[in-house]
């Protein structure tokens, strides 16, 4: 039986899939098993997939469900003790897995442990202000383990980034309703979002502790605009795990939301910017501020540029934004 099992749900289907699978095929450590979930995209997944000819790989083929949908179901069929997730698209080095393996086997009471990401080349227009960028940076984890208002405030987990233990999602399983024979581990209601509910969960409601390990282990790739979904979207499914989680821990959000909130619409703001929405860039930004001053307070110049660069693209500055990022070697994501 494998040590490790690695799901990679394809929910859409990436020109970069074949190297998503080629980085994990390379790792250092090599008692794991592949699991590609392959969420209705038809034959072209698994005719990639099937290039390799390594028995570590596995196809698994459903109607689409969505990501929490493709998720549960690799979970369901993983073999592992331990259970990563990496996207299409994504690359692993070739360490990521062994630093996981290690910090794990160390921690009994570390239920998941994840890494930094640093954002790819690769897309086009002003989504991707690092295409001319010949370094790339990552932001800074904290060292120890993070709690429930970190994963509120700073989304600090990527989707490709993560290593559990099997019993985490033991205790984190649950049934949408008595007739259900299927456990949910990712709740398949959400279609964003949802990693944000499984961590707050997580936190708030098992002993599980959470930490990183150090160094830049993973890449991932900076969606387009023709694949990131609406920020009103994404806005509406985050607001929509706040309201369900409030009622478990009301003292824990009337606390941290706020910022929270700031915080999320500030990322929002970056990311209109990036991809060059001039009409909710501004107003975002502003919003952010007028929300909470945490984020200005905890960290003015990214407040202060966010600000700067939705006005500036308002301005109808879209081509000084691109040789300023540019010049600038690197973006934050938070």
């Amino acid at each position: 039986m494998p040590r490790v099992s690695i799901i990679v749900p394809v929910c859409i289907t990436e020109a970069g899939f074949g190297d998503t699978l080629r980085s994990l095929l390379a790792q250092s450590y090599s008692d794991f098993e592949i699991i590609i979930v392959n969420d209705g995209e038809g034959d072209q997944v698994d005719a990639v997939a099937e290039v390799f000819l390594d028995p570590r790989l596995r196809i698994l083929r459903q109607e689409k469900r969505g990501m929490a949908g493709a998720r549960n179901t690799g979970i369901s069929k993983a073999r592992g003790r331990y259970i990563g997730f990496c996207e299409p698209g994504d690359l692993w080095q070739p360490w990521k897995l062994a630093d996981h393996v290690v910090h794990l086997d160390a921690t009994p009471d570390l239920g998941v442990s994840f890494s930094a990401s640093a954002p790819l080349r690769g897309c086009d227009a002003l989504c991707d202000p690092l295409r001319e960028c010949g370094a790339q940076v990552a932001r800074p984890l904290p060292s120890g383990p993070i709690g429930a208002a970190d994963v509120m405030q700073h989304d600090f987990i990527g989707r490709s980034t993560p290593v559990l233990r099997r019993e985490v999602l033991r205790d984190m399983a649950f049934r949408r309703a008595q007739e259900d024979a299927r456990d949910w581990y990712f709740d398949e209601r959400l279609r964003h979002a949802e990693d944000t509910e499984f961590w707050l969960r997580l936190l708030l409601e098992t002993r599980w502790k959470i930490a990183a390990v150090e160094g830049v282990s993973a890449r991932h790739r900076v969606k387009s605009p023709r694949q990131a979904a609406g920020i009103d979207v994404q806005y509406a499914y985050w607001m929509r795990v706040m309201r369900r989680l409030t009622p478990q821990a009301p003292e824990f959000f009337h606390e941290n939301l706020p910022a929270a909130h700031a915080y999320k619409l500030r990322r929002l703001a970056r990311q209109a910017v990036r991809c060059g929405i001039a009409e909710d860039a501004l107003p975002l930004a502003v919003e952010s501020v007028k929300t909470s001053r945490r984020p200005l307070l905890e960290d003015p110049l990214g407040t202060l540029g966010t600000l700067a660069a939705a006005w500036v693209l308002r301005a109808g500055g879209g081509e000084l934004l691109m040789r300023l990022f540019a010049r600038r070697h690197g973006v934050s994501r938070s």
